[in-house]
This record gives C-alpha cells, sequence and structure tokens, in this order.
C-alpha cells in the first residue's frame, strides 16, 4: 500500500531536520505569521487579509447555494407515483447503494419532544419563587443596612 501525501510530507520534514540544522529556524520563521493576532498587523496586511477572507467566504457561500440548488433539483426529478412507493420495499437495497453512489443519504429521525414530569415542574416553580422571595428580601436589608 502506498503512502499517503501525509506521509510523505511527515518524512520529509524528518529528513530535512537530520540533514539541515537551520531547517527548524526557518520554519518556526515561517510559520510565526500563521499564530499573530489580527491587531498586531499592519493595516495594509489587514487590509489584506481581510479581502482574502471576504474572497474566500464569498466563494465558499456560492458552493454552498449551488450544492443546495442541486440537492433541491434532484429530490424534485425523483418520482413520486403510487407505484414507486409501493416498490419502494423491494427497491430499498438498489436505491441506497444509487444514493450512495451520488453522494447522498436520506436520513428520517423521529424525535418526540421531551416533556417535563409535573413532580419536577411543580420543584422549578416553587424553587423560582423562593429565590423571588430571597432577591426581595435581600434588597430590602440592603436598604436597612444603606440606612445605618
Amino acid at each position: 500500500m502506498g503512502k499517503t501525501r501525509v506521509q510523505y510530507q511527515k518524512d520529509y520534514r524528518e529528513r530535512k531536520k537530520k540533514n539541515d540544522k537551520k531547517f527548524l529556524k526557518r520554519e518556526r520563521e515561517r510559520t510565526k505569521h500563521y499564530k499573530l493576532p489580527i491587531g498586531a498587523l499592519s493595516e495594509e496586511k489587514w487590509h489584506e487579509l481581510h479581502e482574502k477572507n471576504r474572497n474566500w467566504k464569498r466563494i465558499s457561500r456560492e458552493k454552498l447555494r449551488h450544492i443546495n440548488t442541486q440537492e433541491t433539483e434532484e429530490k424534485e426529478d425523483r418520482p413520486r407515483s403510487s407505484e414507486a412507493e409501493t416498490n419502494a420495499d423491494k427497491a430499498d437495497s438498489s436505491q441506497a447503494a444509487q444514493q450512495i453512489s451520488k453522494g447522498w443519504l436520506t436520513v428520517k429521525l423521529d424525535f418526540k419532544p421531551r416533556q417535563r414530569s409535573q413532580k419536577r415542574s411543580k420543584a422549578l416553580r416553587t424553587a423560582s419563587r423562593r429565590i423571588k422571595n430571597l432577591e426581595e428580601k435581600l434588597i430590602i436589608l440592603n436598604r436597612e443596612n444603606k440606612k445605618l
């Protein structure tokens, strides 16, 4: 089995560390600007970085929009006849393989909303009422303390 690009890069760096004494220093200098906070950059560098990030975000949003439109088009193109629904059980395995090959997979999960028990709700109400009363007493005691 062949090496991945990460393994090649790792091996390359290890060889460089062994052979070249100044390699580590150059690597530190090269990667030092990656960790600078935005406030430490000059205004010109900040504008360059800001513009680069804006372009990256714009491209990313366009890709997402493109992917979402493709998904909706694929959903609309799927047949919705009664015949397709009756044969759905027979074609589950082939349909699942087809969905995976296209790159999308639909999973339906049924989530029921959680309900609090009455005992817990009552405890929460009493605790809230008690906190409110204690806060009111604290305000009154603070007023009396200021008078003294």
